[in-house]
């Protein structure tokens, strides 16, 4: 391998940020992860087996996916494509629990300064 990089100092300083989060290992490229330690990178047709041998386990395959210590560039992009794709994902995806509106935090001061109500009215009125 040559260590080139570009002419333009920005774009150079980038170019060897960006290789700095990569290393050989075993003629295996691999990106030094957070909290795993090396990351294997994979191709295309590489990331399209793991799809496979990711969706047919019981557990949910994205959460088990950084277990495998892979990694592609377009790794959230393709896993949002292929979900979109898979009926089986579609069927039995948790149901969205967003609430309804945005929620307002209501600050004071120091404790016991303001109490804030989440009720809406007007209330009818109570015979008597």
């Amino acid at each position: 391998m040559e260590d080139r990089l570009p002419n333009d100092p920005n774009q150079a300083r980038k170019t060897a940020r960006e290789a700095s989060k990569y290393t050989l290992v075993r003629q295996q490229l691999c990106r030094r992860g957070f909290s795993f330690s090396l990351l294997r990178c994979i191709d295309k047709e590489e990331s399209n087996y793991a799809y496979v041998v990711l969706t047919s386990e019981v557990e949910p395959w994205q959460a088990k996916l950084p277990r495998q210590s892979y990694y592609w560039p377009t790794l959230k992009h393709d896993c949002m494509e292929y979900i979109r794709k898979c009926k089986k994902c579609q069927r039995f995806a948790e149901a969205h629990k967003a609430p309804l509106e945005r929620l307002h935090s209501v600050t004071s001061p120091w404790p016991f300064y303001k109490w804030g109500v989440d009720i809406l009215g007007p209330f009818p009125t109570a015979p008597g």
